[in-house]
């Protein structure tokens, strides 16, 4: 079952296609982040991307991926789309592998109030690796990490990270695992809100990255063990990070931590 974000038309021909289209798109959007960064940022402009079905001039099947550009403020960006359109086909052929038929895609110049609710039959929404959203609600805004250690943030995919979180949530997300950033995890005497929770086939466990500034006194410490009684209390394991062991190689601690959670009995 495709996700929320997708909204799918279930009787769009070839709707098969078109999700498969869909889940490779955030895919699509990493490798050209890593071999073309401009055209990332050009492609970040688009506020809508859709898998939409077609046909080629001899009536055979040729999906593409429709990039919707406001035309009021998007043409620089529309420009370098053009112009890297043999590039981003690359990146597009190696990701998506029809049984029956093409995929490239469109640049499209619509104002994004002539493009609003459902796709049209035919379409899958795509998820967005940097999703841009036209109107935005109270929802959208990210709530700020409470910090009493004067340390900077850097927002990403919506999410205000320290810095020792950064290098840890970019190898995280280069896996399959389940996880949540910075959640509220309530009980009937109050809430603790962990770096991330971890998910795997029915178990989780909560990761705690422990920076020198803010787990450096006794007092921090001492908050910290309360916290971890507080999260092994209701059957969540908690695992701990020095901010040297993420620096030194964010990816090793990540795989210690999945190489964990596969053995790990503790269940909600």
């Amino acid at each position: 079952m495709p996700p929320p974000t997708m909204r799918a038309v279930r009787d769009a021909p070839h709707h098969r296609d078109l999700v498969e289209m869909a889940f490779t798109w955030q895919d699509i959007e990493r490798v050209v982040a890593q071999r073309h960064p401009d055209l990332a940022a050009a492609l970040d402009q688009a506020y809508r991307v859709e898998a939409v079905a077609g046909e080629n001039d001899w009536c055979d099947p040729h999906n593409v991926f429709a990039l919707y550009f406001d035309p009021s403020g998007d043409r620089e960006a529309i420009r370098a789309v053009r112009d890297a359109r043999q590039s981003l086909h690359r990146v597009i052929e190696e990701h998506v592998q029809l049984y029956d038929g093409r995929v490239s895609h469109k640049v499209r110049v619509l104002p994004p109030d002539a493009l609003q609710g459902e796709p049209d039959e035919g379409a899958v929404e795509c998820e967005r690796l940097n999703p841009r959203r036209t109107n935005v609600s109270v929802e959208d805004v990210p709530m700020p990490k409470p910090s009493g250690t004067g340390v900077p943030f850097e927002q990403i995919d919506g999410y205000l990270l320290t810095p020792i979180e950064v290098p840890f949530y970019k190898a995280l997300r280069e896996t399959a695992a389940t996880f949540a950033v910075q959640p509220f995890v309530q009980g009937t005497d109050g809430y603790y809100r962990p770096d991330f929770i971890v998910f795997y086939d029915g178990n989780a466990v909560v990761v705690e990255l422990d920076g020198h500034e803010g787990h450096k006194t006794k007092e921090q410490r001492t908050k910290d063990s309360r916290r971890e009684r507080w999260f092994e209390s209701r059957g969540m394991r908690v695992m701990r990070f020095t901010g040297t062991e993420v620096w030194a190689d964010a990816d090793e601690c990540v795989k210690s931590l999945l190489d964990v959670l596969r053995r790990s009995q503790s269940k909600f």
